[in-house]
């Protein structure tokens, strides 16, 4: 059987900072949402479906 290590959580590869996890999550979900709020509102995607407006001529 194999025994597990009782050293200090330096030592654990499991064992992590769990305020600068949290920090870098939140950060990255605010790049992350911020980025698709500009990408929304840029006007450039074309996700907005297929409508296509015909202008009739002018006489």
């Amino acid at each position: 059987m194999q025994s597990w290590p009782t050293g200090s959580s330096e030592d654990d590869p499991f064992s992590y900072d769990e305020d600068t996890l949290r920090k870098r999550g939140l950060l990255v979900t605010a790049v992350l949402f911020i980025t698709g709020i500009v990408i929304l509102t840029s006007g450039k995607c074309r996700c907005r479906g297929r409508k296509h407006h015909r202008w009739a001529p002018q006489d």
